[in-house]
């Protein structure tokens, strides 16, 4: 949880000293001036990453509503300049292995958006929130004191005043914070596709 709330501050400062130094150039497309809504809903599903001795055995299919808004004008330089969105996503989600579990999230999302093309929009993101799962993780009783971190890219393709195809790929990892090794969290290769519409 220290790292990606570490990743999430630094993200932030980035993002808020680059405002004071908005960059000129193309004309952005209205769909994505500061202020606009971005509305997505997404599916997929992951594999699990047998990382620092996380479960193997559990695999996660999900779905979710995020809602953002774009919180900046275009920033930064070159290649790097984008801008900086912020979303709310709530993600059901259902954990098999050798049971099955179902859980609902909610994460803030900490997103920016490439310069791009005029239909194509690479992104860059980072999430940290709290999961609530019918599974102890690990089983000492505690339900519901889990952790959902991820990190990811991505990209919006189609009509940037509109509707568009959004797709992309999170490093995830849930937990409940517990220092024990073997350790009792979750880590897994997320990649999801879904619809995207910008007001």
């Amino acid at each position: 949880m220290t790292a990606a709330a570490a990743l999430c501050v630094c993200f932030l400062l980035v993002a808020h000293n680059g405002a004071a130094q908005p960059v000129g150039g193309a004309a952005q497309p209205s769909a994505y001036r500061k202020g606009s809504i971005d509305w997505n809903v997404i599916a997929g599903g992951a594999l699990p990453v047998d990382l620092l001795a996380a479960r193997s055995d559990r695999r996660l299919s999900l779905a979710a509503i995020e809602v953002g808004r774009i919180m900046s004008g275009r920033l930064g330089p070159g290649a790097l300049s984008g801008q900086f969105e912020l979303l709310v996503q709530v993600m059901p989600i259902v954990v098999r292995g050798p049971e099955e579990f179902w859980g609902v999230g909610i994460s803030p999302i900490f997103r920016w958006s490439f310069e791009g093309w005029k239909s194509l929009r690479p992104f860059a993101e980072l999430s940290a929130g709290l999961m609530l799962i019918d599974w102890d993780m690990p089983a000492d009783g505690r339900v519901g004191r889990n952790f959902n971190e991820q990190m990811g890219v991505g990209v919006r393709i189609g009509n940037p005043f509109g509707r568009a195809l959004v797709a992309g790929y999170r490093f995830q990892h849930i937990s409940n914070g517990s220092p024990d090794l073997p350790s009792p969290a979750v880590d897994t290769h997320l990649v999801y596709v879904g619809m995207s519409i910008m007001r």
